[in-house]
């Protein structure tokens, strides 16, 4: 196996539900919905300005299968428990804080 199909391999599992990872909604600017499984970090706090903001930050597969394979900033959307047990909203994904062969971290605004 390549050293990029191992990690993509490993970006695969971690984000199993069974391990560390959710499936949350995940719908692309102009596309269809689709569940993928994501990695999440629920409420880093964010300074923009002076003002503090709650924030998700998201880790996705760089994958046809399990993730995504593009990102773009500003018009997709994800679909998931900002607050768990407090139910599902919909949130913006608006900036790639990394990505690589294995994985999109992804920051997302109501």
């Amino acid at each position: 196996m390549a050293w990029a199909d191992a990690v993509k391999a490993d970006a695969e599992a971690v984000a199993n539900p069974a391990e560390l990872g959710e499936e949350i909604t995940y719908t692309p600017h102009n596309g269809s919905p689709t569940t993928v499984r994501a990695v999440v970090r629920r409420n880093p706090e964010e300074i923009a300005g002076n003002v503090k903001r709650d924030a998700v930050e998201i880790t996705v597969p760089n994958s046809a299968t399990y993730g995504v394979t593009s990102i773009t900033r500003g018009q997709d959307t994800v679909t998931l428990e900002p607050i768990l047990g407090a139910g599902n909203e919909t949130l913006r994904v608006v900036e790639i804080l990394a990505h690589g062969q294995g994985w999109w971290h992804l920051r997302c605004h109501r």
